[in-house]
């Protein structure tokens, strides 16, 4: 496919530590609600 959507991408939050994206996400739109 090519295209790497983020709720579905492993990411890495700013300790290094591999977060579950769709978790991460939330949290981060939680701040900005």
């Amino acid at each position: 496919m090519g295209v790497v959507y983020p709720f579905k991408a492993v990411i890495f939050d700013m300790d290094g530590a591999i977060v579950d994206s769709e978790a991460y996400y939330q949290q981060v739109l939680q701040q900005f609600v």
